[in-house]
């Protein structure tokens, strides 16, 4: 009965807490769509440059403390690549970048 009850509660306890690897790779995959939206809003001109700016600042922020792995690099890398767009006014270049972090996005989940 102990048996049972221990291995019981090992379930359950191990199923409220998504395993670290999971919870990297949701974190990554809503980064990258988040970006990717901002990205497609900011190369139709629909908001403000400082608005992208400060989403991709907050991106890079959060992924490199709470992440780390490929895919994360990827994202980081990707958002670096925004930030110099942006600051470029290079519109194309967020448009093929949005399509990028979509992609990703989509692969991850």
């Amino acid at each position: 009965m102990r048996r049972c009850l221990a291995v019981c509660l090992l379930f359950f306890a191990c199923g409220t807490k998504p395993p670290e690897a999971e919870r990297v790779r949701k974190t990554v995959a809503s980064w990258d769509a988040s970006l990717a939206l901002t990205a497609s809003s900011w190369a139709r001109g629909e908001v403000p440059k400082h608005f992208i700016r400060h989403a991709a600042e907050a991106a890079t922020e959060e992924l490199s403390k709470k992440t780390t792995g490929h895919d994360a690099a990827r994202a980081l890398a990707l958002a670096h690549e925004l930030q110099q767009a942006v600051e470029h006014d290079d519109r194309a270049a967020a448009s093929r970048l949005a399509s990028a972090l979509d992609a990703q996005a989509k692969a991850l989940q």
